[in-house]
C-alpha cells in the first residue's frame, strides 16, 4: 500500500483503525531512515534516503502495532512518521510505504523504486 492508500476502504478494514494521520503539503525535504536494516525490504537501501520535495505525513498515524517497523521519516518541521511498516492478516502480508505524491517525482527516485521492488 503506497502513500495516500492508507485511507483505502480495504486498508482500513484490514487494519481495523481509521488510519488517520497529520499532513501538510509544503514540498519540504523528507529523510527516510532505515531502522530495521536486516529486513529484506531494506536490502541495499541507503540510510537515509533523501527526498528533496515531498508532502509531510506525521504522527499520530492511527494504525495497530506493526509486525515490523522498517522505515521512519523525518521532516523539516520536526515531525516524524512510521513510513514503512508491515502487517500480517490471515495468510497475507501487507507493506505500507508512505513516500510518494502526485505533485512530486518521488517514484522516479532510484532508492524509492528499490524499496518498492524489494517489497513485491
Amino acid at each position: 500500500m503506497l502513500h495516500s492508500g492508507h485511507f483505502a476502504k480495504i486498508f482500513t478494514r484490514l487494519l481495523g483503525t481509521s488510519c488517520s494521520l497529520s499532513w501538510r503539503n509544503d514540498g519540504e525535504q523528507e529523510l527516510v531512515w532505515t531502522v530495521k536494516p536486516s529486513h529484506p525490504i531494506a536490502d541495499g537501501i541507503e540510510n537515509p534516503i533523501v527526498i528533496p520535495e515531498q508532502e509531510m505525513y506525521g504522527e499520530l498515524f492511527d494504525i495497530p502495532d506493526p509486525d515490523d517497523l522498517i522505515f521512519i521519516s523525518s521532516f523539516a518541521g520536526g515531525e516524524v512518521f512510521r513510513s514503512g511498516v508491515t502487517f500480517t492478516r490471515g495468510k497475507g502480508r501487507i507493506f505500507y510505504f508512505s513516500p510518494g505524491d502526485q505533485e512530486y517525482p518521488v517514484y522516479h527516485h532510484a532508492q524509492i523504486r528499490r524499496v518498492i521492488a524489494n517489497a513485491v
